[in-house]
């Protein structure tokens, strides 16, 4: 953390929150992964006596503050234990919970959060954090989910926080939070107190409200700062705050990026709600959020204050009105920031904003239908395109939105020394980097550096036995720029296909490593001007490898009206999957919708379907109608990657619900299988009577299959380039049963011909 970030902390008098508790008396050190409330002697002459359960027991026990260590491994709570919660701002609450209930001073230290994972086990949350001081460092936590009847009232209700509720001072660092859910508030945390959030990710999580962190004021102003944090991918079903639901505390964002969430109604990245509520948001990027009614990327609500400093804010979308932000009767200032390339219908809502802005001076807002801005406009660009990047790891910790060659917003910021006035640019932009980098500082988050630079490649080693998609990052790449591996007595590896980012920040590339000798690589990164860099050693081909596919599902199913249900899936091998088929399967009576696109099969010479949007995508498992299936086809899933498609059920209301999710081989292991390629053939010949009245005689089989695996190549490759294009961002997602389709009409036209 930069000096200049800790200075406006102490500022705002939470800076304290950032100090690692002090080691106090005691240390417990935990030596087994089972869930044993009895397991409390914790003598490290002992072997497997001190449970994590049992080290908080011990902590709670004491006094003065004690440090508990939790080594590497996975720690599945399954047992229930006594716990009395005592919160700041809610009172007591007495209970039996599979939760581990912190009620003492504690500094819990995992081995990363690699590592270390604390797994709720879909029993109830995973953590209850009391009206104490607590700091929690390189642990995972997920699975924690909260159902609807859990006990306790709706103030401070225990139905608050999927992965934790918070009712005292508690710092997050270097930690995430997955795949957790609460019903009401705060999928992943409920924050009734204090609450830091430091180089934390928080991502997956559904809840009513507050998707990812609900900061909740009723008795006293709840204290927030997410600092150098990523909170992507979390809902709010019921409405409220997709990413962060603000209700009425201070909320401070800095050095973050809040993307891809979804709140139903209002608020997609962050809502700032209620009379009291206030939002500072400083170097940040609210990118690709979504409000079903409105502000996509930031909603703020009757007199709420929101405040926001060298911010991009791009790439959201609302149903209604302020894809970017919409204010609603509150106080919105903005200095040195982009508003840019967002999205609302219709000819009189505002894309980029709506409602009534202050302006400090040197913003950039690139629509401003239905935004009244007032205020210090010197320096302000109106109706430029900024010419912005994907979003992508371009440096630091969290991911940004370079700004390309040409870009207006570069050095257009505030010409005032940075950091040196209310109206200044930042110090440093959202990487940490100092401003200026060029004759100014540059408006939004990032600040494009020129020189010429490689800092990184992910990821960083891969096997030899097939291809991996990597992303090569730095400055000053352009367009048409290649990336080679090489080695001194070996042949170069060329990436192919290779995009840049239009930032010059990125780069994706896939290389084929099939058959390459083991050992250490350089990575050389080529402009068009024939100048190079050069990161040395950086990348590690070796021996053998195989995909590690893997699939996972969040979310709560309600009992009544529809629930919104995340699919994570992923692998963790060291190259590629080729073709990985991915099926979703619901009982037949439940409607089942599909919040991702899917794309239409790869066109060929002689395919006769041009539009394929008719064409069902999901099928009947049985002549009883038990289930509904959804068969996709994943056309690559690089080696190191994490994905996610999102999904609706909606049950009749006396059925119970069931959801299988599978992911299974991909169809290339390197080369197609060829039984993939009978399968499909074979289920065209069998449709075709039934469907078209047309038998595919014999004679039609080779030329059938090869149809087949021409269509399954190119599968692959566009599934391919678009990954590379996009940075990994948008990959695209084929239906099984429209690949079927396409098969069973060429091989029925051709038997009529």
């Amino acid at each position: 953390m930069t000096l200049n970030k800790l200075r406006w902390l102490f500022a705002l008098g939470i800076a304290g929150a950032l100090m690692t508790t002090p080691l106090g008396a005691a240390i417990f050190n935990v030596d087994t992964t089972v869930d044993d409330a009895s397991l409390t002697t914790c003598n490290d002459a002992t072997s497997n006596d001190c449970s994590l359960r049992g080290a908080i027991i011990n902590a709670n026990g004491l006094a003065e503050s004690s440090t508990i260590v939790v080594p590497a491994g996975a720690y599945v709570l399954s047992q229930s234990t006594s716990c009395t919660f005592r919160t700041h701002q809610f009172g007591d609450f007495d209970l039996n919970t599979t939760a581990l209930c912190i009620g003492a001073d504690v500094t819990l230290i995992g081995a990363g959060a690699a590592s270390t994972i604390i797994d709720g086990n879909l029993l109830g949350r995973v953590l209850l954090v009391g009206n104490k001081v607590v700091e929690i460092q390189g642990v995972t936590l997920k699975n924690g989910a909260v159902p609807s009847d859990t006990p306790g009232s709706y103030l401070g209700s225990l139905s608050f926080g999927g992965a934790i509720n918070n009712g005292g001072s508690l710092t997050l660092v270097d930690s995430v939070i997955l795949e957790s859910s609460s019903v009401l508030n705060g999928g992943a945390i409920s924050n009734g107190h204090s609450l830091t959030v430091l180089r934390t990710t928080i991502a997956g999580n559904t809840s009513g409200d507050g998707g990812g962190i609900a900061n909740i004021s009723v008795f006293e102003v709840t204290l927030l700062a997410v600092l150098d944090s990523s909170i992507r991918n979390n809902r709010a079903d019921n409405g409220y705050g997709g990413g962060i639901g603000n209700f009425g505390g201070v909320a401070i964002v800095s050095g973050s990026t809040i993307s891809g969430n979804y709140a139903r109604n209002l608020g997609g990245g962050i809502l700032n709600y209620n009379l009291t509520g206030v939002l500072t948001v400083t170097n940040s990027t609210i990118s690709g959020n979504t409000g079903g009614s409105e502000g996509g990327g930031i909603f703020n609500n009757q007199s709420s204050v929101a405040d926001l400093n060298n911010v991009t804010v791009t790439n959201n979308s609302a149903g209604r009105d302020g894809g970017g932000i919409y204010n609603s009767a509150g106080a919105i200032t903005v200095a040195n920031t982009l508003i840019a390339g967002n999205q609302a219908p219709g000819e009189l809502s505002g894309p980029d904003c709506s409602g009534s802005f202050i302006s400090k001076g040197y913003d950039l807002i690139q629509n401003v239908r239905n935004c009244q801005l007032t205020g210090d406009t010197t320096g302000n660009i109106i109706g430029q395109d900024p010419r912005l990047g994907v979003l992508a790891d371009n440096g630091g910790a969290t991911p940004t939105h370079a700004l390309s060659n040409g870009s207006p917003a570069i050095d257009a910021g505030s010409p005032a020394s940075p950091g040196s006035s209310g109206a200044a640019c930042a110090a440093y932009d959202q990487r940490g980097f100092l401003r200026p980098l060029g004759a100014a500082c540059d408006i939004g988050a990032f600040e494009r550096s020129g020189a010429f630079s490689v800092t990184k490649i992910l990821p960083s080693s891969s096997g030899n036995a097939g291809s991996s998609s990597v992303l090569v990052t730095g400055n000053g790449f352009l367009p048409g720029a290649t990336v080679r591996l090489t080695r001194a007595g070996q042949a170069a590896i060329v990436g192919n296909p290779v995009q840049a980012d239009v930032g010059g920040s990125a780069i994706s590339a896939t290389f084929d490593l099939s058959g390459r000798p083991p050992g250490v690589w350089d990575v050389v990164v080529a402009n068009p001007d024939a100048t190079s860099k050069t990161l040395a050693a950086g990348f590690t081909i070796e021996a053998g490898g195989a995909p590690d596919l893997w699939v996972d599902v969040v979310g709560v199913t309600r009992r009544e009206g529809p629930s919104t249900l995340t699919i994570f899936y992923g692998n963790r091998g060291k190259v590629d999957a080729l073709a990985v088929p991915l099926s979703i399967s619901v009982s037949g009576q439940f409607g089942l919708t599909t919040l991702f696109t899917i794309a239409q099969p790869p066109a060929q010479s002689d395919q006769r379907l041009a539009d394929f949007s008719q064409v069902p995508v999901t099928v009947r498992a049985d002549a009883q109608d038990t289930y509904t299936n959804l068969p996709l086809l994943l056309p690559v899933v690089p080696a190191g990657f994490t994905g996610m498609l999102q999904i609706v059920i909606e049950p009749p209301p006396t059925t119970a619900s069931t959801l299988f999710v599978n992911i299974d081989s991909p169809y290339f292991n390197p080369l197609l299988d060829p039984r993939i390629v009978s399968s499909f053939v074979q289920g065209a010949v069998a449709y075709a009577p039934v469907g078209f009245q047309v038998t595919i005689p014999p004679a039609l089989i080779l030329g059938l299959e090869e149809y087949v695996r021409n269509q399954l190549q190119l599968v692959v490759e566009h599934g391919r380039s678009v990954f590379v294009a996009t940075l990994g961002s948008s990959p695209l997602i084929y239906s099984h049963t429209q690949l079927q389709m396409d098969a069973a009409i060429v091989g029925a036209i051709r038997a009529l011909h």
